[in-house]
């Protein structure tokens, strides 16, 4: 009897030893693979999306403002939603003509670029036109491709791909504040098949993507600061990082040091992705999802 009764604390004290060292071994390899976490990226994606942002047909053209407003186009409609995704104003833009991009400038007021009607159009924080339409031709452009917005008042980049010209416009006063020729040439080392596919300013420096996979990279000045490669057309710049996403991997390069860190993550295949303050946004298909960042 008692033989039995020792065998039997035996087997369990045996029983709780192996859960015990197992646990450690789970904790070691979890420890592990959040100090990898940790050391080789730079931000965290939340899981779950804090907000998904829904609508009736598919989503081509949008952005976000800096109070997390969502601005979209929705057939020949513009609508603006706040950061809960109530529709708070709507326009028709239908004299406008398909519409390109839209590029917010402040809390009050956001441009829309027609590269059908080569213009730009101001509207203030309730959907109204503000004055008229900026066409484009009086700065001698002749087929405007890619406008982005200057951290600088009331100046927009343009990128002229009939004249392979990048100018800096002030749109208020109707000046030319600076213009590059022969982008084409000079920075894109004159291939044919090579074109300019997305400019865009951040921290004061102008960021040209080309359809080679190079981003080319120039100070306030236009001083050429240099080159590097990039992987997705999935693109958001956020704290001195370039963050790309394609399939189940996404790369965050230091616009520092240009060191890129990989790491891998859900694939959700959005068309394309923003960032703004500390949210995440993934268009995907008829939605919009929203997600929480977090720097390490």
């Amino acid at each position: 009897m008692i033989e039995k009764l020792l065998n039997s604390y035996w087997k369990s004290f045996r029983n709780f030893l192996q859960e015990s060292i197992t646990m450690k071994i789970r904790v070691s390899i979890l420890f592990v693979y959040f100090i990898f976490f940790v050391n080789h990226s730079q931000i965290i994606i939340e899981d779950t999306e804090e907000k998904n942002f829904a609508f009736l047909k598919a989503v081509s053209v949008w952005n976000i403002d800096e109070l997390q407003n969502v601005y979209l186009i929705q057939g020949s409609t513009l609508i603006k939603c706040d950061s809960s995704g109530k529709q708070l104003f709507s326009q028709s833009i239908k004299s406008i003509g398909n519409v390109a991009q839209i590029e917010p400038v402040n809390a009050l007021k956001i441009a829309v670029f027609s590269e059908e009607q080569q213009s730009i159009c101001l509207f203030d924080n309730t959907l109204t036109l503000n004055g008229e339409c900026n066409y484009l031709d009086k700065y001698g452009i002749r087929n405007a491709k890619l406008i982005a917005r200057s951290n600088r008042p009331n100046l927009f980049w343009i990128y002229d791909q009939f004249n392979s010209t990048l100018l800096l416009i002030d749109i208020i006063s109707n000046k030319t504040i600076q213009k590059i020729d022969n982008i084409k040439g000079l920075i894109l080392k004159g291939e044919e098949e090579n074109e300019v596919e997305k400019i865009q300013e951040f921290n004061n420096h102008l960021y040209l993507f080309d359809s080679k996979e190079t981003i080319y990279e120039f100070d306030q000045l236009m001083t050429f600061s240099g080159e590097f490669k990039y992987h997705s057309k999935k693109i958001a710049f956020w704290e001195n990082q370039l963050i790309e996403m394609e399939g189940n991997k996404t790369w965050i390069t230091s616009l520092i040091n240009k060191e890129i860190k990989t790491y891998t993550s859900i694939d959700r295949n959005p068309k394309d992705i923003k960032i703004k303050g500390k949210f995440l946004y993934m268009n995907i298909e008829n939605k919009i999802l929203r997600f929480a960042l977090k720097s390490l």
